[in-house]
């Protein structure tokens, strides 16, 4: 069994924080809209959260905030990876679209769009990354869903 290192118990924790917050907040404010759609927004938190940590887990040591690989990493192809390329990014803008449900407003729909921007931004980047990297990216890009189906 492999040690892992203090950032993953940090993004583990920062994981299980959101999902708190949104979940106390959601609890603590009156909703924007319908209960129905205050149900949607936690269950899209806790469900992006959930997909996070999967996916957080199942890359372990290769896992990087920058968005290139590891010169001794690997390309995952198993597990979430088998059906999904970004699955964190995919998290991160559920967990945002949770937001915007739970509590819409033209500001927040403004940054939840320049968030989006910078996801997809940063999605391509990698891929180009990635493709350089691992010569067999290509097909496995073929195969899979990237951000969205």
């Amino acid at each position: 069994m492999s040690r892992r290192g203090p950032g993953e118990a940090l993004f583990a924790l920062g994981q299980f924080a959101f999902a708190v917050a949104l979940t106390l907040a959601a609890t603590q404010t009156r909703a924007t809209g319908s209960s129905l759609r205050l149900g949607l927004a936690l269950a899209l938190g806790w469900g992006s959260v959930t997909l996070a940590l999967v996916a957080f887990r199942q890359l372990r040591h290769s896992f990087r905030v920058a968005p290139s690989p590891r010169r001794d990493g690997r390309l995952e192809r198993g597990g979430i990876y088998r059906k999904l390329r970004h699955p964190m990014y995919v998290a991160v803008q559920t967990m945002t679209l949770a937001l915007l449900l739970w509590r819409s407003s033209g500001s927040l729909l403004v940054l939840a769009g320049l968030h989006y921007l910078f996801y997809w931004s940063k999605a391509r980047y990698e891929e180009r990354q990635l493709m350089r990297h691992y010569p067999d990216y290509r097909d496995y890009r073929r195969q899979t869903l990237g951000l969205w189906p």
